[in-house]
């Protein structure tokens, strides 16, 4: 029997809802959250030594010849591939209120003068949203989803531009989801694969508290700029932090929120993962650690985080 399940959350930072053409609407934004699902899902997974390959370079082929599930890695099997379907739908039934976004700058010094971070039109949305999960087929386990995004409430964000703080929701998963979670990946097994791509193996989550008078947006942005100074090494720097200069183009690989109310306390979260092969991965995670604290107050700092 296919099951039908309305999950709701709020979003503490801005989730994002554009997508290259700067088109936002609801079918956009469901796009855009099934892509960071199946992101964080496929980190899961591979922490669980499941071999999960890069998607953008390999692309999986259901064949009803292999087994088991058609030849298909674990989550492809649950987010989809060529000549497979997702194996649930998700629409999104409301979805906050649109925020225009505007360009931060911060004197940080150095030969360019001030840095600055743009956000292109249209905006993110914050508030309330609702959403409706439904399954398209009888193996389809809602819970499953439903325990991710639990995690991802806990630990990371949901949809695009986490680097320039985007994505942090509020949501209580319903009880027993999240050890539906646990229990996929105990079947997972297997040796995984290399540390290349992101794994909760090789992530790190952390909080910080702002100091007290520090600015409120700005903030995120001094951490971005303190990270990166902890690195000399240019290609390190970039490769971890991401660059767009002329044709070299490297996504960021360590997200950090804006800044969101957590009790009575303000709070950026900030978590990434280092590949195996940067320049001494242990030194990398201690560095960055060690950036947080400088401006800030580190009340958080884990790695071999578990589901």
């Amino acid at each position: 029997m296919l099951e039908e399940r309305t999950i709701q959350f709020r979003a503490l930072t801005p989730i994002w809802t554009g997508n290259a053409d700067r088109k936002s609407d609801q079918q956009t934004l469901a796009s855009g959250l099934i892509g960071s699902l199946r992101w964080w899902m496929e980190a899961i997974a591979r922490g669980a030594g499941a071999d999960i390959p890069d998607p953008t370079e390999e692309h999986a082929t259901y064949d009803e010849s292999k087994k088991p599930h058609g030849g298909l890695d674990p989550v492809s099997h649950i987010f989809g591939a060529t000549g497979w379907r997702r194996l649930f739908r998700l629409e999104v039934l409301e979805c906050g209120t649109m925020k225009p976004l505007n360009t931060v700058s911060i004197a940080a010094g150095g030969p360019r003068g001030a840095s600055r971070w743009y956000y292109p039109p249209p905006g993110a949305r914050i508030g309330a949203f609702k959403l409706r999960l439904v399954t398209t087929a009888p193996e389809a386990q809602l819970d499953l989803i439903e325990g991710l995004l639990g995690f991802i409430a806990e630990r990371g964000s949901l949809g695009a531009k986490g680097q320039l703080g985007c994505g942090v929701i509020e949501f209580s998963a319903k009880a027993g989801t999240r050890e539906a979670l646990r229990t996929w990946c105990t079947g997972l097994g297997g040796a995984g694969r290399s540390g290349e791509l992101p794994s909760l193996g090789n992530m790190f989550f952390a909080r910080v508290q702002p100091k007290p008078g520090s600015a409120w947006q700005e903030e995120t942005f001094w951490i971005k700029h303190s990270i990166r100074r902890a690195f000399a090494d240019r290609n390190q720097r970039h490769s971890l932090m991401g660059t767009v200069a002329g044709a070299e183009r490297i996504g960021a690989k360590i997200q950090m929120s804006l800044p969101y109310i957590s009790g009575a306390q303000k709070e950026i979260r900030v978590c990434g993962w280092v590949p195996d092969s940067a320049n001494r991965p242990a030194n990398a995670m201690a560095e960055i650690k060690s950036a947080l604290g400088r401006r800030n107050v580190l009340v958080d700092w884990q790695t071999g985080v578990r589901p």
